[in-house]
Order: structure tokens, then C-alpha cells, then sequence
């Protein structure tokens, strides 16, 4: 069922499993807090807003000229947001319609369906009937990191969890 991927810290080897969907690809964005699967590059979906702070295009999964769009909320928070068609993401709480960084459409939060981060925003047209259906989702770039790093990143909690003395087990 899964594919092996073997990885090396210091002293220890682990292997972690990949899903054979992902063998030979490096096209996913995943939760940067758990690396659940997210999104994929066919997903992608530029969505401009004219209320964003900021604009600019940027290569993403090797798709080049992605529109990246920072935002602020009503905290001051900002935000670096990528829109996507599709994403393995739960809605939480009711649709808003009011302080929406999309005019004309509603918004709800979007959390990571495995570990219950905060990773973005769904976001439908406001005059829909149907509130099941959603038009795109709007991904926070500091909660994803690219599938190409989840190695990187095993490797240095390994590493850290043994110079803790504890086990690792994966």
C-alpha cells in the first residue's frame, strides 16, 4: 500500500512511508504542523483580490507565476495567501460575509482535517444556495511547506528527539 523512503539522521535510520500516489512526484503542499496532503499543483488557482495588501507572482510547485496575495485581518494579523480550487481542508464555524478579503464572496475557517491547525480560509459567493459548495479556498503559506522538504524536516526532529533521550518511532 505505501512506498518506502529511507532517511538518515547522525546515528539513526528511519523510514517513513509515502503513499504511492506521491512515488516519483514532488508536486503536494503539505500541513507544515503534521504533513498531511493538502493540495496539489493542479490545484492551484489564482484568484485576485482588490483589496490585498500586496500582490506578487512566484513559482509554486513548478508552476510558475502563482499569485501570492498578502492580507490583513481585523487583529492585524497578515496573511500570505495561496488560492487553490481544491484542498483537503474542514471548514469550521458559520459563513461570514462581512470583512472578506474576496467582495461578493462569504468565508468560513478552514483547518487542517488531521491535526485541527488553522491553515486557511474557504470561500463561496454569497448568493449561493447551496452552502455545501465552494468556490476555492485561500491556503496560508507559513502553514504548508512543499512535499521536497518533509525530508529535511524528519531529519531534524529525529535528531532533536534523540538529543532529548527519548525514542522515535515513526
Amino acid at each position: 500500500m505505501f512506498g518506502m523512503m529511507g532517511i538518515r539522521t547522525r546515528e539513526h535510520h528511519i523510514t517513513s512511508r509515502v503513499p504511492p500516489s506521491h512515488a516519483g512526484t514532488l508536486n503536494f503542499l503539505l500541513c507544515r504542523q503534521c504533513g498531511h496532503d493538502i493540495t496539489e499543483a493542479s490545484h492551484l488557482k489564482s484568484i485576485a483580490s482588490k483589496v490585498a495588501l500586496h500582490q506578487r507572482n512566484d513559482t509554486i510547485l513548478g508552476v510558475p507565476g502563482v499569485l501570492l496575495q498578502l492580507f490583513r485581518n481585523r487583529a492585524g494579523k497578515e496573511f500570505e495567501l495561496l488560492t487553490v480550487s481544491k484542498a483537503a481542508v474542514a471548514g469550521i464555524s458559520s459563513w461570514y460575509e462581512d470583512h472578506t478579503w474576496f467582495p461578493g464572496y462569504s468565508w468560513k475557517i478552514g483547518i487542517c482535517p488531521r491535526c485541527g491547525q488553522h491553515i486557511g480560509w474557504l470561500f463561496q459567493e454569497m448568493d449561493k444556495e447551496d452552502k455545501s459548495d465552494i468556490d476555492f479556498i485561500g491556503l496560508i503559506m507559513e502553514k504548508l511547506i512543499h512535499q521536497s522538504y518533509t525530508r529535511i524536516t524528519i531529519s531534524i526532529r529525529v535528531t532533536s528527539f534523540h538529543q532529548e533521550g527519548k525514542t522515535v518511532s515513526v
